[in-house]
């Protein structure tokens, strides 16, 4: 089964976001884009040099007020811990060639945001809110738009 990669957008809330980073940094040249909500990579963190491509434009949400995944991570147990949202960013950010720490207040979904422009694939952008852990059907219309992708789905199309 192969997909039309301009139309696959790898997107996860938690752990499924946490997911869908290791696709974005693995995987991106077969998705058009990421839309993720309170959840990053977990530690260890990959290093940029780890991603085989470049990423696709991201759109990530995150609460200030998350305790399940706070932004700068926490531990569960003694053998795994929850990655830190900005070291994330960063890793993502350099290996897609960003201006990293020049980035430009947009807003998504009526929420102020932060993008690293100048990214080979497009901005990977940082929404952070000050609720906790949650996602709302609104935040993904507003960053599928955000990506230039269409909110509501397109018909399905399989390559040969």
């Amino acid at each position: 089964l192969r997909l039309r990669p301009d139309r696959v957008v790898v997107g996860g809330f938690s752990q499924g976001a946490s997911m869908a980073w290791t696709v974005a940094c693995h995987l991106g040249d077969r998705v058009a884009g990421a839309v993720t909500f309170s959840g990053v990579f977990w530690d260890p963190l990959p290093r940029p040099g780890d991603c085989e491509t470049a990423p696709p434009p991201l759109v990530h949400f995150h609460g200030r007020a998350d305790r399940t995944f706070p932004l700068a991570g926490r531990a569960i147990g003694d053998r795994w811990h929850q990655g830190d949202t900005f070291l994330s960013l960063t890793v993502l950010g350099e290996r897609a060639g960003c201006r990293l720490g020049v980035d430009t207040p947009v807003t998504v979904a009526g929420i102020a945001c932060a993008q690293a422009e100048g990214c080979e694939r497009g901005p990977i952008t940082l929404c952070l809110h000050d609720r906790g852990h949650e996602v709302r059907a609104t935040w993904l219309d507003g960053a599928l738009s955000a990506l230039g992708l269409p909110a509501t789905p397109i018909t399905s199309e399989v390559l040969p």
